[in-house]
């Protein structure tokens, strides 16, 4: 009996869905860079990519608990890393797993990929950050460089790290040797943006790091203490702050040009469209603009319900999941195209790639819609 046990559990482990042996991604390294939060500095990656105008769920996979930052999809591979310390790689057509890879401590700031390599960076203590392969995720360097809640910057061959020990970190990309590290004040509020040739890094003051050897050249005091992360266009950086408040750093003049209400707490970032327009996703389920050239926000939704971090720029207009499951798609205006339930708790922005939508749940669920 034993020895048919035994058996029974072999041939299951090598059923299809059944296996946790890693596989290759079988995809060819291509020009593709993912470099920071969103895909670009303005937080609109996906802002070019079309979603389905009447979407149903293709497949709906569990691939573990606590799925707080934004999936990645491209050439038919859709990566995610949770809570749980994992960090895995899927097959976006039908959702099979290609590999799982187990780290030391939980990631919530997401994945950079570019061409075929991956960097991820944890929450530890000690704050593990590594360079992965996008076949099988096998191990290319591992630094400790402190715990890191924001996702990092790619630039170039550098890695610039925002730690919550308040430090700014400069890495080299290939080999993670050391390029310098400078001290700063605070815990980090946000991903760090390029602006020009100078790093920006967003503390409870936004800091211009040159970014040979991590000289801070000038200090911008805020209003407030940021409550998410920034977006950029051009010369303004666009922070959410404490106190329901949107405002815009001129950083060629290294002042506040404008700061505005914006009717509730916003902890997702804001994206900002290519002509200019600035949207915001408060705590309590409203969407705000800011039109190019204006100084004020006006509210063009509210979708009756508490939110988080799910605002999606893309083609068709903005995708915003609630914190109960639902996820909309809004017009440019405002009005919804459309609603879905998924079920679950949606905290982290969606991935959109090849006309459909991948979104994932905080309680590990990922579902496609097409």
């Amino acid at each position: 009996m034993r020895e048919t046990a035994v058996l029974l559990l072999a041939l299951l482990m090598l059923a299809p869905g059944c296996s946790r042996r890693n596989r290759d991604v079988g995809v060819e390294p291509a020009p593709f860079a993912w470099t920071t939060l969103q895909g670009d500095a303005r937080r609109a990656g996906t802002e070019n990519k079309a979603v389905p105008t009447d979407p149903e769920v293709a497949w709906s996979i569990d691939v573990g608990r606590g799925l707080r930052s934004e999936p990645l999809v491209d050439r038919g591979v859709l990566l995610i890393a949770g809570s749980n310390r994992l960090i895995a790689a899927y097959d976006a057509d039908n959702g099979d797993r290609f590999w799982e890879q187990r780290l030391n401590a939980s990631v919530s700031g997401g994945i950079l990929w570019r061409n075929d390599t991956l960097w991820v960076a944890t929450e530890s203590l000690t704050g593990e950050v590594s360079a992965r392969r996008l076949n099988k995720g096998g191990l290319y360097w591992e630094r400790d460089v402190g715990p890191a809640r924001v996702p990092p910057l790619l630039v170039g061959g550098t890695l610039y790290l925002a730690t919550d020990d308040g430090a700014l970190t400069a890495l080299h990309a290939p080999t993670g040797e050391r390029r310098w590290r400078t001290r700063l004040s605070g815990v980090a509020a946000g991903t760090p943006v390029l602006h020009g040739d100078r790093v920006v890094a967003i503390h409870d003051t936004v800091y211009v790091v040159e970014p040979d050897e991590g000289i801070v050249e000038e200090r911008i005091a805020l209003p407030a203490g940021a409550s998410a992360m920034p977006a950029l266009l051009d010369d303004l950086l666009v922070i959410p702050l404490h106190g329901g408040v949107l405002a815009a750093v001129d950083l060629d003049l290294g002042e506040v040009r404008w700061q505005t209400p914006v009717g509730g707490s916003v902890v997702a970032a804001p994206v900002i469209s290519e002509d200019g327009t600035a949207y915001a996703l408060t705590t309590s389920g409203e969407v705000w603009r800011v039109l190019p050239g204006e100084r004020r926000a006006g509210r063009i939704a509210a979708l009756g319900g508490a939110a988080r971090g799910s605002l999606t720029l893309v083609r068709d207009g903005l995708l915003v999941g609630r914190l109960d499951g639902f996820l909309f798609l809004l017009s440019r205006d405002g009005d919804v195209v459309w609603e879905r339930d998924l079920g679950g708790s949606i905290v982290a922005p969606v991935a959109v790639g090849d006309g459909a939508i991948y979104v994932p749940l905080l309680d590990g669920k990922l579902s496609k819609l097409e």
